[in-house]
């Protein structure tokens, strides 16, 4: 379309416009202006400054090897431009809608255009670079950033959730930072959380900045990955969609997005992989935070487990709590806050942050007396990973252990869960205005 010219790179002051049909030689890019040359009258052609977004997906790109003799395009829609050799290099600038922008070469030098995102895919991404990848053994990995501070790959919340983000944190040996990587026989990789969700590319988005999730496995191109020798034990991590897992500004703060971005050879975009059966990575672990993740790892390896009988109390939890076997026929053994205490006890933190008590209320007024945060129903609270949930008048009914809050949703695992038969501990959820809910207590994990 038609756009102004300007004399200076701050583009305030016009000189001029180039229009829908004109042809232009690009002489610099840069990431808000580009100089450009540009037809006039009389067959003269004068230069300016014009805005980079005008001409431009993006001012750089991976690059790759194309496989077949691709059509090339004036713009998305538009009429054909030229074409791309096989064996041409091309550098992928950016999607646009169903078309994608390259920079190809040409006789003298290169051109920019675009060509179907059909053919992207069919002839363009995954050639690049082919002998540069390297092999990596099948296992369970921490994804430690090269940007340091002791920041790895994690899944926020430690969710098992479609769509659930993908972010930097810090290590803390969870289950939320250790990621399976297995090999595919088409020679791309899959890098899943252990709760089985895959790294994603939200919406096979093919730009600088698409956000980066968890989703199930189903070996699209945007669940597709490899792995590029870094130096010092560090690998970019590139998708099939041709751009690299990148930490949104090289940030080292706890809950930087991650993203995928073109290469740009920073510790923002290198990995380096390190077995989680011997996860240190040299520096130490955050134990508050290690706590909260623990104490819910436990407890979801509890999901599914019943009473002995239909009704009767009669479980391991119970048995650990008594020190001996008991059920309702012998009197009332309730055990959803058992079950807490029996997780805080084979994590560590039985007495010192959560309270032996198979009482609701006492187990509320337990944590708060060892510096717990109480959060009240309707306070505007959202409950986080490793948080303690209770129901009832005075926290006395029920009581389960956060794993994530989604929107106005808070999901939780609980004891006794009375919806199973026999009763059992169980994934649960609900809302945050649900009528029974008293509100949460934030444990004082301890360092």
């Amino acid at each position: 379309g038609n756009t102004p010219v300007y004399s200076n790179t701050g583009l305030t002051r016009k000189i001029g416009t180039i229009y829908g049909s004109d042809q232009i030689t690009v002489n610099t890019v840069k990431s808000a202006y580009c100089y450009v040359t540009y037809p006039i009258s009389g067959n003269r052609k004068k230069s300016g400054y014009i805005r980079t977004s005008a001409i431009l997906r993006g001012t750089g790109g991976s690059s790759y090897k194309a496989r077949a003799k691709i059509t090339t395009y004036r713009r998305p829609g538009g009429a054909s431009y030229g074409y791309v050799s096989n064996g041409d290099t091309v550098t992928v600038l950016g999607a646009s809608g169903s078309y994608t922008q390259i920079k190809y070469p040409v006789s003298g030098g290169y051109k920019y255009g675009f060509i179907t995102t059909a053919n992207a895919n069919n002839y363009v991404y995954g050639s690049s670079n082919a002998a540069n990848y390297s092999t990596v053994a099948n296992g369970t990995y921490i994804l430690y950033s090269g940007v340091g501070s002791n920041r790895v790959l994690d899944v926020s919340g430690a969710s098992s959730a479609e769509g659930t983000n993908i972010q930097l944190w810090e290590s803390n040996g969870s289950a939320a930072q250790k990621f399976n990587v297995s090999k595919q026989s088409n020679g791309w990789y899959r890098i899943a959380n252990v709760n089985g969700r895959a790294l994603d590319v939200d919406k096979a988005e093919r730009r600088n900045g698409a956000n980066v999730i968890q989703w199930g496995w189903s070996g699209a191109t945007n669940q597709r990955w490899k792995f590029v020798n870094a130096g010092d034990g560090y690998y970019y991590i590139q998708s099939a969609l041709g751009y690299y897992l990148d930490v949104n500004g090289a940030g080292t703060a706890n809950g930087t997005n991650v993203q995928i971005w073109e290469k740009n050879n920073t510790n923002a975009q290198k990995w380096k992989l390190v077995s989680a059966s011997n996860s240190s990575g040299g520096t130490q672990t955050n134990q508050k935070t290690s706590q909260a993740a623990a104490l819910v790892s436990k407890a979801k390896s509890q999901v599914g487990m019943k009473e002995r009988r239909a009704g009767s109390d009669d479980i391991s939890y119970n048995d650990w709590f008594y020190e001996r076997r008991v059920d309702n026929s012998q009197g009332f053994y309730p055990w959803c806050a058992t079950f807490v205490a029996w997780c805080a006890d084979q994590t560590g933190i039985l007495k010192s942050v959560i309270p032996r008590t198979e009482n609701t209320t006492a187990m509320k007024n337990g944590l708060i007396s060892r510096g717990g945060r109480q959060h009240l129903k309707g306070s505007g609270y959202k409950p986080v990973h490793g948080d303690i949930i209770f129901f009832g008048s005075n926290a006395g009914q029920h009581v389960g252990i956060v794993d994530y809050t989604a929107g106005n949703t808070v999901y939780y695992i609980d004891g006794n869960n009375t919806t199973t038969s026999p009763h059992g501990v169980k994934f649960s959820k609900c809302s945050l205005s649900y009528g029974s809910l008293w509100g949460f207590v934030t444990p004082n994990y301890q360092r």
